[in-house]
């Protein structure tokens, strides 16, 4: 596989994640100078014959892009970005730390101390907050939980942070037969083991 350079990746990956509309990317790819030279003469082709108004279009480019690029890389930078919104603590928070539940239960036991530390605490609300789920707070009771997130949450991010920027852990972009994500676990045993301080 060609190595594409960073700006047309980014374009990918945004496109991938549903950053930007399939209508911006068509555009871009119809006006791209550096696409046209970045890609071989067939995946060229490829992007610019597929029919964006078309039904399906958005999974079919979806795997298309995939074929361009590495998924490796692409899980990595979902879950980079995921990390780095975590740290900015705004309303977005107790969703960010739902997802990090997900991807636990969903086979990244690396995310344990965020997943199931902080994560699981906003599917079951700790006390005194009555609501079934953060999304039914109140606009002052939602900022009230925000601030209770305790400060270690900073630290468990710029863990996984490092551990990704060193390739302690290499996401595959594969799923097991149980359609758990799989990845190398490249960590020491005392990583692995280390435990912090669990939920509020």
């Amino acid at each position: 596989m060609k190595e594409l350079p960073d700006s047309i990746k980014k374009t990918f990956f945004d496109m991938m994640s549903g950053l930007i509309t399939i209508e911006d990317f068509e555009q871009w790819v119809y006006g791209s100078e550096e696409l046209e030279n970045s890609l071989s003469d067939d995946e060229y082709l490829a992007l610019m014959s597929l029919n964006y108004k078309k039904s399906g279009a958005k999974y079919e480019l979806f795997n298309l892009l995939q074929t361009f690029t590495s998924i490796s890389e692409y899980e990595t930078l979902k879950l980079a970005r995921l990390l780095n919104q975590a740290k900015i603590r705004d309303i977005k928070l107790p969703g960010t730390l739902e997802q990090f539940y997900d991807l636990y239960c969903d086979g990244y036991d690396f995310l344990r101390k965020l997943g199931l530390g902080l994560g699981l605490s906003m599917y079951v609300l700790p006390a005194p907050y009555k609501a079934e789920h953060w999304s039914e707070l109140s606009e002052s009771e939602l900022k009230d939980l925000i601030n209770r997130i305790p400060p270690h949450l900073e630290n468990e991010v710029d863990e996984v942070l490092k551990w990704l920027e060193k390739g302690k852990i290499v996401l595959t972009g594969i799923k097991d037969v149980y359609n758990h994500h799989e990845f190398i676990d490249n960590r020491s045993d005392a990583e692995k083991a280390a435990i912090s301080q669990y939920g509020f």
